[in-house]
């Protein structure tokens, strides 16, 4: 249950607004890549010049920030968080449907004598409850939506993110607190809801689901209790599939070269689900690396989706297993701040936001198996990169 709520239909005053506008961040320009053969430099630049429909030869989706909330400075911060939420508000273009992802760490599950209840324990090491961050996503909203800032049609769909990783070896990522948190996305629908959004806004769960921090029955148990909960809304893995180079030949099959147990049908039901554990799972993968075999481990995996997983129903007589990717995710403005004693990036999992898109795109695109063409499902509409600082 959540114990603390601030009021609700904070208005935002006019230091507020005025705060909101001085910190406008608009990207940084990602350094050169080489585009694909089939489009043009004009195409290929960051960001790019102007809203295009994705095609097989188009433009990427421009890319939005998404943001780590890993301190209290931050996290309690109503202003802050408004601030926030108008800079993403105009950084997007009219009519554009943008993805935002706020990571706020590690999931915390009460009961331990330490805490009396679900919530999230920050970068930072501080406690928070979900009442918290329902607070927090909600000041976010109000910034997007303040009429100083909002761009005219565009729509967020804000993530509401952890990781799965136990925080300080606790047993912390659970079927209790996927249940929790998907509440808590209902919570803050409901939010929308009263204030008349509903069209303007949509809010999803998250999890950054990566082999190295955790099992893979643990993090599909919360996987799960996120899915089973009564939420009208999906969640996305914005994770990794580090042992995914080759493909899986069975659903059984062992991931053996990750430090933590995982099985091909695991990182899949985390990722996609099939009939015997379906998720309301939709995938936006961290494409980080600038070699590109991040995006062929995910091409392997949603193959292996597809050769294992496509099925029949009464309904509709052909379910496509393959991975409905909602997008791609890289990490280029986080490994450009300044981040203290914190080690920077290596520089080959650096890649800029239309790199990483092209590359998860042509991988996919070029098996007819994997083409997101092929889905009933929209596919690969946003790109979005990491941010620490802005």
């Amino acid at each position: 249950m959540h114990t603390t709520r601030r009021a609700r239909m904070r208005l935002l005053t006019p230091w507020i607004a005025l705060f909101a506008a001085l910190t406008l961040v608009t990207p940084v320009s990602a350094r050169p890549f080489m585009p694909a053969a089939s489009r043009s430099s004009a195409q290929s630049s960051w960001p790019p010049r102007a809203w295009a429909p994705i095609t097989p030869n188009g433009n990427p989706p421009p890319p939005i920030i998404s943001r780590y909330v890993g301190t209290t400075t931050l996290m309690d911060d109503s202003a802050a968080m408004s601030a926030l939420g108008c800079s993403r508000a105009q950084a997007a273009l009219a009519n554009q449907d943008i993805v935002v992802i706020l990571d706020f760490f590690y999931p915390y599950t009460g009961g331990d004598g330490k805490h009396p209840d679900d919530g999230v324990i920050l970068d930072d090491g501080s406690y928070h409850y979900l009442g918290d961050v329902e607070d927090a996503v909600d000041d976010f909203i109000q910034g997007f939506m303040a009429p100083s800032c909002y761009v005219s049609g565009s729509h967020l769909t804000v993530v509401m993110g952890v990781n799965n990783s136990n925080y300080q070896g606790g047993d912390y990522v659970t079927e209790e607190h996927g249940t929790e948190w998907a509440q808590t996305v209902n919570d803050v629908l409901w939010n929308v809801g009263t204030w008349g959004w509903a069209t303007q806004v949509t809010v999803w769960g998250g999890i950054d689901a990566e082999m190295a921090y955790n099992s893979g029955q643990a993090t599909l148990a919360w996987a799960l209790g996120f899915s089973e909960a009564e939420s009208s809304e999906w969640y996305l893995d914005f994770g990794t599939c580090e042992d995914c180079l080759t493909q899986c030949t069975s659903p059984g099959q062992s991931l053996a070269s990750t430090p933590y147990p995982w099985t091909c049908q695991q990182i899949y039901d985390v990722a996609r689900g099939e009939p015997s554990n379906p998720t309301a799972s939709r995938a936006m993968p961290e494409i980080y690396n600038t070699g590109g075999y991040n995006a062929t481990e995910w091409y392997n995996l949603s193959l292996f989706g597809h050769e294992h997983y496509t099925y029949a129903t009464p309904t509709d007589p052909y379910v496509d297993g393959a991975i409905r990717f909602s997008g791609a995710l890289t990490q280029w403005n986080a490994c450009q701040e300044d981040q203290g004693t914190l080690q920077q990036c290596d520089p080959s999992v650096e890649n800029d936001p239309n790199t990483g898109f092209d590359q998860l795109y042509s991988a996919l695109l070029a098996d007819p198996r994997t083409d997101p063409q092929n889905s009933p499902y929209p596919f690969m509409v946003w790109s979005s990169d990491m941010s620490w600082e802005k």
